[in-house]
């Protein structure tokens, strides 16, 4: 608030005090000065110091977050994984943080392509992407993770600093289970087997559930109900209920 006014120093007084208010904001922005001016002195000299500043520093720094993607891998060609970074309000000046990626279960430079840059945040904007490339296959194996992590944030600080990204697996073989047709026979009990098949081996294990349920056959009087689960090791294609 623009301030100015008279100081009288009693004799023997040797210091007063001018206090001056400085309006409070939320709006990001450099740090700014404002001067007091001392002038027509009465009694006393000004010395060479006539000139006081008064350095206003900002508070107000906004947050920067990372969020985690889930994606499937592709087959073939690379698949980008884009991470959003998001600025929680607009600033009046640039803002910048560091990213690098770095390994979960998943590898770089078979599973993904190491990545690293610098991200701007020019002035108004509250959006900025970091793409990392994961590289496509027909492998059936577990989901992977990598990470992408924010470093040496400047005009802004670190809410979440690190983004997972999980690389879902798309090259999952497809179980089928077959028909039956069989007679019922006079007595006792006769086996229908199913027969559960994998479209191709797998390199890691694959589990599955069963369950019979009634059609027009009752459970109890026609057939034995029956619940269980398959364990297909790797390399395994069939397996029979």
């Amino acid at each position: 608030t623009l301030t100015q006014g008279t100081l009288t120093f009693a004799p023997g007084d040797t210091t007063k005090t001018i206090t001056v208010p400085v309006l409070g904001d939320n709006v990001l922005e450099s740090n700014e000065r404002f001067v007091v001016q001392l002038s027509n002195p009465t009694n006393a000299t000004l010395s060479s110091v006539s000139q006081g500043s008064g350095d206003i520093v900002n508070d107000d720094l906004p947050t920067i977050s990372i969020p985690d993607v889930h994606q499937l891998e592709g087959s073939q060609q690379d698949t980008p994984f884009v991470f959003t970074l998001s600025l929680s309000s607009p600033t009046t000046m640039p803002v910048t943080v560091q990213w690098s990626t770095a390994d979960g279960a998943a590898t770089a430079g078979s599973d993904y392509v190491t990545a690293l840059g610098n991200v701007t945040f020019n002035a108004g904007e509250t959006s900025k992407t970091v793409t990392v490339s994961v590289v496509g296959d027909t492998t059936p194996e577990p989901n992977e993770t990598f990470v992408v992590n924010l470093s040496n944030p400047r005009g802004a600080v670190l809410a979440n600093s690190q983004g997972v990204g999980t690389i879902l697996d798309d090259d999952a073989p497809e179980l089928r289970i077959h028909d039956v047709s069989a007679t019922e026979g006079i007595g006792g009990t006769t086996v229908f087997p199913f027969t559960v098949t994998l479209s191709r081996a797998s390199t890691v294990p694959v589990t599955v559930q069963y369950a019979t349920s009634n059609g027009t056959a009752i459970a109890g009087n026609d057939y034995q109900s029956l619940t269980g689960s398959l364990f297909f090791a790797p390399g395994e294609t069939s397996k029979t209920v």
